[in-house]
């Protein structure tokens, strides 16, 4: 256990070292009198845990938006999401408070509005949410005393240590970076792939029983835009072979599919944004309307990277696919015929 413990942290990107300083030292649980358990082979994989570490820095503490949870998180509209480790000496609290259930990532966003806890009646690991009291596994299958705990720690290291998840900005108002809960776009068996006219698109997908306010599960999605750049190969596109040295996102058409059903969402934007694509970066306009975006082509700010856009649909849709308009050179000045870029089909 020890080795993987450490490696738990020490496979933090090294622009997630704020994570690592938040990270408060280990304890003895069984010699701590706010605690009444009975040593059996869950406590000692418990205990053996916070031994190295005995969660983070009171999230209550840390500025709401950007909270370095260790457990990561996401952003879709209204739903946000930064699951931290829960500190019990810094809050001071018993397990009778929580059910007689210890408390291991809390979500700092709503302020214990979204839990995963351990049972200590059952050795299961679960998602709690505190407004409708519902509980759902946190791992499918029920494991022995010591694995459910075990194996969720190890999971979670072995994905870091691989990439499995994306490290940025947790939303567009939240200049820190974060473990994002999307697989990264390196996981190929983990995401969908397009490429049109030199611009790629990627979609994965994850799945949380209570996303929202209202406690209901939904697939929280991930879809990242770029133009290929030289470094990719045989597939990029000089702007000459693609006919644009920019383009500007316009509309989007989605098909999402439940299990009797197709329902169609058609609109401008994405959540109110108009990225304008570039190799290498993007700049991001803002607005009511594709005629009503807020500064011109020069007056963009320039990001490096990536265009990242969220959003979620609830827990019964099954996939989704579409397409996304985009106007060579910018809306305000464009340089040739509106196209359409074809998104990967995303299996929720």
């Amino acid at each position: 256990m020890a080795g993987d413990t450490t490696s738990l942290f020490d496979t933090l990107p090294q622009a997630m070292m704020q994570i690592k300083r938040s990270l408060k030292p280990g304890i003895d649980l069984t010699s701590c009198d706010r605690f009444d358990f009975e040593e059996d082979d869950m406590i000692t994989a418990l205990t053996a845990i916070y031994s190295f570490y005995c969660g983070q820095t009171p999230q209550r503490r840390i500025p709401s938006t950007c909270s370095p949870g260790l457990f990561g998180g996401y952003s879709a509209y209204d739903s946000v999401c930064m699951m931290g480790w829960f500190n019990w000496m810094g809050f001071g609290w018993s397990t009778e408070r929580y059910d007689g259930n210890f408390i291991i990532a809390v979500d700092s966003m709503k302020d214990l509005h979204n839990a995963i806890v351990l049972d200590m009646k059952s050795s299961l690991l679960l998602y709690v949410n505190q407004q409708t009291r519902e509980a759902a596994r946190a791992l499918p299958d029920r494991q022995s005393p010591e694995e459910s705990l075990l194996k969720w720690f190890e999971e979670y290291a072995r994905r870091l240590s691989v990439g499995y998840y994306s490290i940025g900005p947790l939303d567009q108002h939240c200049g820190s970076l974060s473990i994002l809960h999307y697989p990264s776009v390196t996981q190929t068996s983990a995401c969908s792939r397009a490429v049109t006219r030199g611009i790629e698109a990627v979609a994965s997908s994850t799945y949380h029983p209570f996303a929202n306010m209202s406690g209901q599960p939904m697939h929280i999605y991930s879809i990242r835009l770029r133009i290929l750049t030289p470094s990719d190969g045989a597939e990029y596109l000089s702007p000459e072979q693609r006919g644009f040295a920019t383009c500007q996102l316009h509309s989007r058409h989605w098909r999402i599919s439940y299990e009797n059903r197709v329902n169609e969402v058609r609109g401008e934007g994405v959540v109110g944004e108009y990225p304008l694509l570039e190799e290498g970066g993007y700049r991001r306009y803002s607005g009511q309307s594709a005629r009503h975006i807020q500064l011109s082509p020069q007056d963009g700010p320039y990001t490096a990277g990536v265009f990242p856009y969220q959003s979620c649909t609830d827990g019964l849709s099954k996939s989704f696919e579409g397409y996304l308009t985009f106007v060579p050179g910018s809306l305000l000045n464009p340089e040739g015929e509106p196209f359409q870029q074809q998104q990967p089909v995303g299996n929720n």
